[in-house]
């Protein structure tokens, strides 16, 4: 009489008996519980996926199983965290640049990696969808402190200012044209916190990108004016 085998079914590991394997708890198996059932596993699986698509390879044939045995398992779930603690504001548009700067996902974490996204982030995508981004976040957030949207840079307390900037819901575009921001700078912000901010918006870089599109920097100081910023 052949025994009964019993098999995990993301390990292989075999066991002799039912209770074995029923007590059998491997490193993938958790890893397939955390990608099905998980938010930040079901997100690290689709941003394999479209690092796959995005590099040219074919996705027919990935499921889960093929996920919680690649190598690149650990990098995208440190991704998908990376990307919460940072506020990272377009995660597709991060993974085409790393693809397209040749950057593995094992390096997309470090601090040097996220400002060179911020600067191909800032020039590369439509300047009117940053500006658009701004403007819809200065309206969202003159509703919630119950201001006009020029008062907001007095308002906001510094690390969410910095936070803004940072995550690109306040973009350079608009900023770098605004004398309520510029007054902000001077008036109240820090010196630490200014040298915080240079940080992201590099000033030397930025007055180059802005005398370089002269068309894009009035369309945006007309924004400025009609709302006083």
């Amino acid at each position: 009489m052949i025994p009964n085998i019993f098999q995990c079914d993301f390990c292989s590991t075999t066991f002799v008996t039912e209770r074995g394997h029923e007590k059998h708890d491997c490193k993938y198996k958790q890893r397939y519980e955390h990608v099905t059932k998980k938010p930040t596993g079901i997100s690290a699986y689709r941003y394999y996926l479209t690092w796959l698509k995005v590099s040219g390879k074919s996705t027919k044939y990935i499921d889960e199983h093929t996920f919680i045995h690649s190598t690149q398992y650990n990098h995208l779930v440190n991704f998908v965290a990376m990307c919460k603690e940072r506020g990272v504001p377009d995660r597709d548009e991060f993974i085409k640049i790393m693809i397209k700067k040749n950057i593995s996902p094992q390096n997309w974490c470090g601090d040097s990696v996220f400002k060179l996204f911020l600067e191909e982030y800032d020039t590369k995508v439509d300047p009117i969808k940053h500006i658009d981004k701004t403007v819809d976040t200065i309206l969202r957030l003159s509703d919630a402190l119950e201001c006009d949207p020029e008062e907001i840079f007095y308002l906001l307390d510094n690390d969410t200012m910095l936070t803004l900037i940072k995550t690109r819901k306040l973009s350079p575009w608009l900023l770098l044209n605004s004398n309520k921001f510029k007054e902000y700078l001077i008036t109240k912000a820090s010196a630490k916190e200014r040298e915080y901010i240079q940080k992201y918006i590099n000033p030397k870089k930025w007055k180059g990108i802005l005398e370089n599109n002269t068309k894009i920097t009035q369309t945006v100081k007309v924004i400025v004016e009609e709302f006083d910023l």
